[in-house]
Order: C-alpha cells, then structure tokens, then sequence
C-alpha cells in the first residue's frame, strides 16, 4: 500500500519523521473527506463530491498513495460524468478500504 518509503522522500525532499506526520495527515483528511462525500452523494451534489475527490486526489499523489489517488480520480470522474449514486458509493467504499490498509501500514 505505501510507496517505496525512501524512493518518495527523496523525490520530496524530507525527512522520515516528516513524511509520516504528512500520512498521519492524510488519514485525518481521508476520513472527513469520506463524510463529505457520503453527505454530498446522498444529497445527489456530485459537485460538491467531485470537488472534494480531487482534492483528495492531490493530497493522496502529492505523497505518492497511488492507490487511493486512483480511487479518488475514478471517484472524481464519476460524479463528473456519470452522476450515479450506487458507483460513487462503491468507490467511497473502496476509499475506506484504502485507508485501512494504509493505516494497517503506519508505524
């Protein structure tokens, strides 16, 4: 689930501790991001869940967490084009998935 660890920060330019203080980050964002998607999606304003998958999606590739940056560009797609609650569902499910991984990985 995590990137190559000393790959990522040395294309980042930082320091272990720092790395990890970002992930720690990452996950508290995560996790409001899931709420706000569930609330946008159930309200049917998949703008508003687009909006908040892209920022997720830069967070999640800024540190190289490719797959919950995947997850969030499908996410952010689909509420784009597709606008169908069941599959921007699936997807956040998945994001809960990811994020348990991730966390399963953390030190």
């Amino acid at each position: 689930m995590q990137p190559d660890e000393q790959k990522t920060l040395a294309e980042l330019g930082i320091d272990k501790a720092s790395y990890h203080e970002l992930l720690d980050y990452l996950i508290i964002q995560v996790k409001e991001s899931i709420e706000e998607l569930h609330k946008a999606i159930s309200l049917d304003d998949f703008d508003q869940a687009a909006r908040t998958a892209h920022a997720l999606k830069g967070m999640a590739g800024n540190l190289r967490i490719e797959k919950i940056q995947t997850i969030a560009k499908s996410l952010e797609l689909g509420c784009k084009n597709d606008k169908n609650r069941l599959a921007a569902e699936a997807d956040v499910d998945r994001l809960k998935e990811a994020l348990s991984e991730l966390e399963q990985h953390m030190p």
